[in-house]
């Protein structure tokens, strides 16, 4: 029987709603036991630092701020169902972002950092 491979992202930003629908799946893919795998998972994210745009720490509530201005400005059908999408766009646009930071505070303003890059939303 061929091994399925298992595509999905968590970061820092998860909230445990999504690990939990995640660890459920990679459970019955892998048939290890649930409980194992969200402890596996849990200390793993407990490891990571949040994430960095130029001199700005993104926080759980900055990613929030970010994510909500973003989607309150894009098209519904476009909208990021998690924060972890958000991770994922800022980290394979990082240099642009850190660029738009340069001159907008995503902390101050997410609305108009949001706004700098809602074009990568596609």
């Amino acid at each position: 029987m061929p091994k399925t491979e298992f595509k999905e992202t968590l970061t820092i930003y998860s909230n445990d709603q999504r690990i939990k629908n995640i660890v459920s799946e990679l459970a019955v893919t892998s048939g290890d036991f649930e409980d194992r795998i969200y402890k596996r998972i849990v200390c793993a994210l407990e490891a990571i630092h949040p994430l960095r745009i130029g001199d700005y720490i993104i926080t759980l509530d900055v990613m929030k701020n970010i994510f909500n201005a973003l989607n309150g400005m894009i098209e519904k059908s476009k909208n990021l169902k998690y924060l972890d999408e958000l991770y994922i766009l800022i980290t394979h646009n990082k240099r642009h972002i850190v660029k738009y930071s340069e001159t907008i505070n995503p902390i101050e303003d997410p609305s108009a950092f949001a706004n700098a890059f809602k074009h990568y939303i596609k």
